[in-house]
């Protein structure tokens, strides 16, 4: 019989990439109230590629444009490891990451956390 007291996050660890601290602080809030068991947040995509380490992770969220980069090439990295991840972005997916990540969940900012919990937890139940 499933747990009926077990938070919906409970011992993910999380990887955020969002470049606006306070929306960023916001979300990480949320994933650890939902149960997550770890976040690590970055703030820069220069952080992010530098610190990134996808064994450490059980799932993300990304903001597509952080600065003046984008995040598709640590989306890349997490699809090829098999990693689930959602985009939380006020931006759309380029044609061509449609095309290679057709399935990958977008939220428009701003989201509810309700609304970014459920889209977090239907990307990891598709998880191999």
């Amino acid at each position: 019989m499933p747990n009926s007291n077990r938070l919906p996050l409970e011992g993910e660890k999380l990887l955020i990439i969002e470049d606006e601290i306070l929306i960023a602080l916001d979300l990480e809030a949320t994933l650890l109230d939902a149960g997550a068991e770890n976040v690590e947040l970055f703030t820069t995509h220069r952080e992010a590629v530098a610190k990134f380490d996808g064994d450490k992770y059980t799932a993300a969220v990304l903001d597509i444009r952080v600065g003046l980069e984008t995040t598709y090439d640590i989306a890349l990295r997490l699809d090829e490891g098999n990693i689930p991840f959602i985009f939380c972005s006020g931006q759309e997916l380029s044609e061509e990451m449609r095309a290679r990540l057709p399935d990958t969940i977008l939220l428009r900012k701003p989201v509810l956390p309700g609304d970014l919990i459920q889209g977090l937890v239907q990307a990891i139940n598709r998880r191999p």
